[in-house]
């Protein structure tokens, strides 16, 4: 519902809705992890995009108390059941397999590793190889230590769009990755490797809605580059020219795709 009325949006295959549980929407996304542990080769990405506030890293984490308790599996985030399902699956098949999990935060223009202390991630652009830390995940316990430390290492703070949400402290204010690697062994001498990765993006924003002052570009980043401590418009300056240049390359892609063009 708009101020002038309704819209229909007719693009999307799926809708979600605000009453859905987190079982239900893990329903949809479960094809996502059978391709990813059965399919050699068929690697997966899902993220959460949108403004800010409206439950995209509770979608990918679920409920602070959800994450640690094995109990409460019915209100964990994708995440969580995307390793849970993963390791259930390896297990069922007899597979020799390892699984280990990365973790990177895109913040103001740096990569960071979120398993070691946000210590600044070197990424080839040519090969696209990364040195960050990689923990192996043999069971539901070693998860639950590795959300620990993902959530206490990632940027956050609270602004007017979030002070009602008890579920979290405040809003995501960085890029977060969260990468699975699986190994499977398929005969003596080889084995397959996959990725899923689930990306949390920051929120999009409008400053009047924060509280706080407009700011300019040229003025942003000078600031970082003269290593000022960056404020909430700073960072939401930030987040939305990300996310614009990301929605540009989007497009790009998909034209060169519809094309049959390498992008």
């Amino acid at each position: 519902m708009f101020s002038k009325g309704e819209n229909t949006y007719k693009f999307p295959k799926k809708v979600w809705h605000p009453e859905y549980t987190q079982e239900q929407v893990f329903a949809e996304v479960k094809p996502l992890v059978n391709e990813f542990v059965s399919t050699p080769g068929r690697n997966a990405m899902l993220l959460a995009y949108g403004q800010t506030g409206t439950g995209k890293t509770h979608t990918i984490f679920g409920k602070k108390e959800a994450q640690i308790d094995p109990d409460q599996e019915a209100e964990w985030g994708i995440f969580p059941k995307v390793v849970a399902q993963t390791l259930r699956t390896m297990q069922e098949k007899g597979h020799k397999f390892k699984l280990y999990i990365a973790g990177l935060e895109f913040y103001l223009m740096g990569c960071f590793d979120l398993l070691d202390k946000n210590v600044r991630v070197a990424i080839d652009k040519f090969s696209g190889m990364r040195q960050s830390t990689m923990v192996e995940i043999t069971s539901i316990n070693d998860l639950q230590e590795v959300l620990k430390t993902v959530l206490k290492n990632r940027t956050s703070a609270s602004t007017k769009m979030n002070l009602g949400n008890k579920a979290h402290d405040g809003s995501s204010r960085s890029h977060a990755s969260l990468i699975l690697k699986l190994f499977q062994k398929t005969t003596d001498d080889k084995y397959q490797a996959t990725e899923f990765h689930l990306i949390d993006l920051a929120g999009a924003e409008r400053p009047d809605k924060l509280g706080v002052e407009r700011v300019g570009a040229f003025d942003v980043m000078t600031k970082l580059m003269k290593g000022g401590k960056p404020g909430l418009a700073d960072q939401g300056f930030m987040i939305n020219y990300e996310l614009s240049e990301l929605q540009t390359l989007v497009v790009k892609a998909t034209d060169a795709h519809k094309k049959k063009q390498k992008f």
